[in-house]
Protein backbone atom coordinates (compact mmCIF):
# COMPACT_ATOMS: atom_id res chain seq x y z
CA UNK A 1 0.00 0.00 0.00
CA UNK A 2 1.36 3.39 -1.02
CA UNK A 3 1.27 6.20 1.51
CA UNK A 4 0.12 9.57 0.28
CA UNK A 5 2.06 12.63 1.39
CA UNK A 6 0.27 15.55 3.00
CA UNK A 7 1.45 19.06 3.72
CA UNK A 8 0.39 21.10 6.73
CA UNK A 9 0.99 24.84 6.51
CA UNK A 10 1.43 26.72 9.77
CA UNK A 11 2.25 30.20 10.90
CA UNK A 12 4.41 30.22 14.04
CA UNK A 13 6.60 32.75 15.81
CA UNK A 14 9.73 33.11 13.67
CA UNK A 15 11.99 32.45 16.67
CA UNK A 16 10.29 29.05 17.17
CA UNK A 17 11.07 27.62 13.72
CA UNK A 18 14.29 25.93 14.87
CA UNK A 19 12.56 24.51 17.95
CA UNK A 20 9.83 22.89 15.84
CA UNK A 21 12.41 21.56 13.37
CA UNK A 22 14.42 19.90 16.14
CA UNK A 23 11.30 18.36 17.69
CA UNK A 24 10.22 16.89 14.35
CA UNK A 25 13.72 15.52 13.76
CA UNK A 26 13.54 13.78 17.14
CA UNK A 27 10.50 11.85 15.89
CA UNK A 28 12.46 10.13 13.13
CA UNK A 29 10.40 9.89 9.95
CA UNK A 30 7.31 11.63 11.31
CA UNK A 31 7.58 14.75 9.19
CA UNK A 32 9.86 17.16 7.38
CA UNK A 33 9.75 20.88 8.14
CA UNK A 34 10.38 23.47 5.41
CA UNK A 35 10.46 27.21 5.97
CA UNK A 36 8.33 29.21 3.54
CA UNK A 37 9.11 32.59 5.12
CA UNK A 38 11.45 33.00 8.07
CA UNK A 39 10.35 36.61 8.49
CA UNK A 40 6.66 35.77 8.98
CA UNK A 41 7.05 32.29 10.48
CA UNK A 42 5.29 30.45 7.65
CA UNK A 43 6.35 26.80 7.58
CA UNK A 44 5.24 23.56 5.98
CA UNK A 45 5.34 20.10 7.48
CA UNK A 46 5.31 17.24 4.97
CA UNK A 47 4.28 13.86 6.35
CA UNK A 48 2.74 10.54 5.29
CA UNK A 49 -1.05 10.68 5.48
CA UNK A 50 -0.95 7.71 7.86
CA UNK A 51 0.89 9.94 10.38
CA UNK A 52 -1.56 12.85 10.33
CA UNK A 53 -3.01 11.97 13.75
CA UNK A 54 0.45 11.79 15.30
CA UNK A 55 1.55 15.10 13.75
CA UNK A 56 -1.59 16.91 14.94
CA UNK A 57 -1.33 15.30 18.37
CA UNK A 58 2.31 16.38 18.69
CA UNK A 59 1.43 19.96 17.74
CA UNK A 60 -1.47 19.96 20.18
CA UNK A 61 0.75 18.73 23.00
CA UNK A 62 3.17 21.59 22.33
CA UNK A 63 0.46 24.27 22.12
CA UNK A 64 1.49 25.97 25.37
CA UNK A 65 5.09 26.27 24.18
CA UNK A 66 4.52 26.72 20.45
CA UNK A 67 1.72 29.07 19.50
CA UNK A 68 0.66 28.39 15.94
CA UNK A 69 -2.08 29.05 13.46
CA UNK A 70 -2.98 26.24 11.08
CA UNK A 71 -3.31 27.57 7.57
CA UNK A 72 -4.25 24.40 5.69
CA UNK A 73 -3.62 20.72 5.12
CA UNK A 74 -3.32 19.49 1.53
CA UNK A 75 -2.46 16.30 -0.29
CA UNK A 76 0.82 16.46 -2.22
CA UNK A 77 0.43 13.44 -4.48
Amino acid sequence: MESQLRVLELCIAPDQIHFLKFILEAYDGLGLLSTVSAATGEVQIRFPSACQGEVLSLLSSMASRLEYEEIKVDDLC
